[in-house]
């Protein structure tokens, strides 16, 4: 018997072959799809959606709301927010995700770069800026960071290289 705590049991559906680690809280109406694993001490919101083959590490929380597609990976610590959508048909900031990547610490300003890849081209998050590569690379190198500039275009279009290379739709060819 795996030990989760669920108190709404009739309302919670677990899968053929998911794997449930102890002290799992399930919200009420909760899907866990088939070949799914749960860590430990994870707590999933109510009418959350865990699609087939999901792997959901130690004390991770999925909000409520939550749909998460086949096979993606949620590591230790994890926060999924209310009404989070992961999958084919990623969106994210506004944009139809293809796939995305951070970079930390780029040129020693110690900040999070957000790169997205999405169906009408590349975004950039850094703190409070969010605009296309293009305008990121020029808003940096008017501030005489180049490296930094150069730096995150050279990854970003790498990046979006291989997506095109790998044939990367994100779903949102169909």
């Amino acid at each position: 018997m795996q030990n989760y705590d669920a108190d709404y049991d009739d309302y919670v559906t677990i899968s053929d072959g998911a794997k449930i680690g102890e002290y799992v809280r399930f919200g009420k109406y909760v899907e866990i799809g088939d070949s799914a694993e749960i860590g430990k001490y994870v707590a999933i919101g109510d009418s959350a959606e865990i699609g087939d083959g999901v792997r959901i590490d130690n004390s991770a929380k999925i909000g409520d709301n939550a749909r998460i597609g086949k096979c993606v990976e949620i590591g230790d610590y994890a926060k999924i927010g209310d009404g989070a959508r992961f999958g084919a048909k990623f969106r994210c900031e506004g944009l139809e995700v293809i796939d995305f990547f951070t970079m930390s610490n780029v040129g020693g300003t110690g900040r999070r770069i957000y790169i997205y890849v999405h169906t009408k081209g590349i975004t950039v998050r850094a703190g409070c800026f969010k605009g296309s590569l293009d305008e990121f690379c020029e808003k940096a190198e008017d501030e005489g960071k180049y490296l930094y500039s150069r730096t995150v275009r050279a990854a970003a279009e790498a990046f979006a290289a291989e997506i095109q290379r790998q044939g990367k739709t994100g779903g949102w060819d169909k």
